[in-house]
């Protein structure tokens, strides 16, 4: 199964985006091979494709209702429903599938695989790697909703002190804080964040200024 997905919606939306290579191996390898396992079946593998550096910014998150326990709307905007013009994107998802396939088709590897399952030989042409990874895009990793800002920036949710603008007495302290994506695994920057916020409580709170007010 290659499910590519390289997406990152709007700047108070982003997610990562990964994608699987899925192919079968032959019986005899599977035990050497099951580190590159990915929840499959225990003779298949699956290399994953992973990108955050993207163009699209037109993702969205919609309130449905005034209740905090109702989820959102939440909408990527996948390729050509968002605002990469280029097209630079889905291009990139292109290329890194077809690097994948590169890889499983070396000699040391190719041995070793029985087929491709996943968009499956028959799928060749950019186009159809192009239609194949638009129907089979997933993300993760959103982030980027309620970015920390200046002022005068109309899409920056909260402030330096992590602070939601026009509401008291609420801060957001995750990845949602972040303005881009920093890279491939945002773990270590979401743990700065919670560090760096926990600072700027404490030293608000020692004399409860803004708590009270």
């Amino acid at each position: 199964m290659c499910r590519i997905s390289r997406i990152k919606p709007r700047a108070n939306l982003a997610s990562r985006s990964r994608g699987k290579l899925l192919c079968r191996l032959d019986g005899s390898e599977c035990v050497a091979l099951a580190r590159f396992q990915d929840d499959l079946a225990h003779n298949m593998t699956a290399p994953s494709l992973s990108s955050s550096h993207t163009n699209n910014t037109a993702g969205t998150v919609t309130l449905r209702s005034t209740d905090p326990r109702r989820m959102p709307e939440i909408n990527f905007h996948y390729f050509q429903e968002g605002n990469d013009a280029s097209g630079d994107d889905l291009k990139a998802v292109v290329h890194g599938l077809k690097l994948a396939r590169s890889y499983v088709n070396e000699p040391q590897a190719a041995k070793h695989v029985a087929a491709e399952l996943h968009p499956g030989n028959q799928i060749q042409t950019d186009q159809d790697l192009s239609n194949y990874i638009r129907d089979q895009a997933w993300g993760h990793h959103a982030s980027c909703t309620a970015k920390i800002g200046a002022d005068n920036d109309p899409m920056a949710v909260l402030d330096s002190s992590f602070r939601v603008r026009g509401v008291k007495r609420l801060r957001v302290v995750d990845a949602s804080a972040l303005r881009h994506i920093p890279g491939f695994f945002p773990v270590a920057s979401i743990i700065m964040i919670g560090e760096k916020a926990g600072d700027v409580i404490l030293r608000t709170c020692a004399s409860c200024a803004w708590e009270r007010r």
